[in-house]
């Protein structure tokens, strides 16, 4: 339940940052989706640690039909999410091989395609997740709703694998604008490298190995579920560091972590710093001086 708060927290600020700077780009577009289906996935662990405590609570006893409903949307949070960003993963890495294999293509592409395409993504995973909400869930859609889970992060790396073959391969004689267009993609797909080679290495990887390994122990099993718990969490880092690759974003989202801190410290109230003026009188040969002090700043002098 706390790395679904944190998580929650960290992708409404890059959000907030990346709105903010008004950085209009297809990568951003797929960068703010993927923040998106982020928080939608920390719901899915907000309400899990949700229906542990009241389970906690409420001990063994009968559900109604709304009861059940309410203490199983998890499972729609994390199956739409989970399935969405599965999705996402795998376009990215094909947008980056459209853009390596002809600019000009890839140019005609608008950002609103992009946005429908995504949008299909999301209508297709929550039309998944309602067709099965109703129902006990079988063993085989959990087996493949986790084949697709882990597979994606394959997938997509394997696409990023051709695209950057591509780039290192292919010979351009394009004109000068052309050729600095060019360019711009290739330092876009070498930075979006972090988001795939990360989300394989911590997220694809590890599970794979942990879906070899049969689960014998409690200690294996607890592990298991801990690194579970903390996928939300880790690929909300991962957006975050892509944010910081922007310079105009990177110094927007530093300057509102500033504020937000400079703010908290500013709601504690220093002593030192509310002191009531305090009036000074002294004579001065035939002249009477009186001074009114503040937190150490001299307000007023009057002689007489």
């Amino acid at each position: 339940m706390v790395n679904g708060i944190l998580s929650l927290a960290i992708n409404i600020l890059v959000i907030f940052t990346l709105a903010k700077t008004r950085l209009v780009d297809k990568t951003l577009i797929m960068i703010i989706a993927f923040a998106v289906l982020l928080i939608l996935n920390s719901f899915g662990a907000i309400s899990s640690g949700i229906r542990r405590i009241y389970y906690k609570l409420a001990g063994e006893s009968l559900l109604t039909p709304l009861q059940c409903m309410v203490v199983g949307v998890h499972i729609w949070f994390y199956n739409v999410s989970e399935t969405s960003i599965s999705m996402l993963i795998v376009f990215i890495s094909v947008d980056r091989l459209v853009a390596m294999i002809s600019i000009s293509f890839y140019q005609r592409i608008t950002i609103k395609t992009v946005s429908i395409i995504l949008g299909l993504f999301v209508a297709i995973a929550c039309a998944d997740g309602d067709c099965f909400f109703n129902d006990i869930l079988p063993p085989i859609f959990y087996s493949v709703h986790k084949l697709w889970f882990l597979s994606s992060g394959y997938v997509s790396i394997s696409i990023y694998a051709v695209a950057m073959m591509v780039r290192y391969c292919k010979h351009s004689n394009s004109t000068a604008l052309r050729t600095i267009e060019e360019r711009r993609e290739r330092v876009v797909t070498k930075r979006l490298s972090l988001i795939l080679l990360a989300t394989f290495a911590f997220v694809s990887f590890p599970f794979s190995i942990i879906n070899v390994v049969p689960i014998r122990s409690r200690s294996t099993f607890l592990f298991v579920d801990v690194m579970w718990s903390l996928t939300p969490l880790t690929k909300s880092f991962i957006v975050v560091v892509y944010t910081c690759l922007y310079p105009a974003s990177k110094q927007y989202l530093l300057r509102t972590v500033h504020m937000f801190f400079a703010c908290k410290m500013k709601t504690r109230e220093d002593p030192a710093r509310n002191q009531p003026p305090q009036l000074n009188k002294f004579c001065c040969s035939n002249m009477r001086v009186e001074s009114i002090v503040q937190n150490n700043v001299l307000l007023t002098v009057t002689a007489t």
